[in-house]
């Protein structure tokens, strides 16, 4: 009976110290996964920042060839 006892402490304390570490690898995943998300973030603003840009860019160069011409003659 002492023996069965024994080994449920111990399993008991196994299980404890698992869930520490596992809770400290938890945290640190949360951590990175809010930096992806960050990143993530920055990246979508940039592609809306270079579609703009682009649609500026075509929109220039689209007055620019209307008014070509008159400046070839």
């Amino acid at each position: 009976m002492d023996a069965d006892l024994v080994e449920l402490k111990v399993a008991v304390a196994r299980m404890s110290e698992r869930l520490d570490m596992m809770s400290k690898v938890i945290d640190k995943q949360a951590a990175t996964i809010s930096d992806l998300v960050a990143l993530s973030n920055q990246g979508r603003g940039a592609a809306w920042i270079l579609i703009g840009m682009g649609g500026i860019a075509g929109a220039l160069i689209s007055k620019l060839i209307t008014f070509l011409p008159f400046l070839v003659k």
